[in-house]
């Protein structure tokens, strides 16, 4: 469990907090990460994340916190499919008036990566398919 080392307000929510890991979370959820192969070994391919991506329910909705318009998953559901990527917030929030105690964040930079390799299999997949499908016409 790290420490929190910064965070900014905006009417007793967080908008931005800084965890003793590196780990950023802010509203908008825009920022970047430390990647530069010099700082990793060992790197080895992901397993298939295909079917618990697709056990991922996705939906818009209105935020509490500032009232814009978000596209975003529920970090309860998430949480049992992704278990690490869900950390829980150290200090309470205010939603409407209300403190809300442990709140859940949902650590996005991994989903981005898990995307990418998913939609590589699937692509594959597909030319794979495409291929048999002009073997097969082409014997028609």
């Amino acid at each position: 469990n790290y420490k929190l080392h910064y965070m900014e307000t905006s009417g007793g929510t967080p908008v931005y907090e800084v965890r003793g890991n590196g780990a950023i979370y802010n509203l908008t959820g825009t920022y970047g990460m430390l990647s530069d192969e010099r700082t990793k070994k060992d790197f080895t391919p992901c397993r298939d994340y295909t079917d618990d991506l697709m056990r991922v329910e996705v939906g818009t909705y209105i935020s509490l916190v500032d009232g814009s318009k978000c596209i975003g998953v529920k970090a309860g559901d998430f949480k049992e499919i992704f278990p690490s990527l869900v950390p829980v917030g150290e200090k309470p929030i205010m939603v409407e008036g209300k403190e809300i105690e442990n709140p859940l964040h949902v650590n996005q930079s991994p989903l981005i990566y898990m995307l990418i390799d998913a939609f590589k299999r699937q692509e594959l997949k597909i030319r794979d398919q495409e291929e048999r499908l002009r073997a097969l016409e082409s014997l028609i």
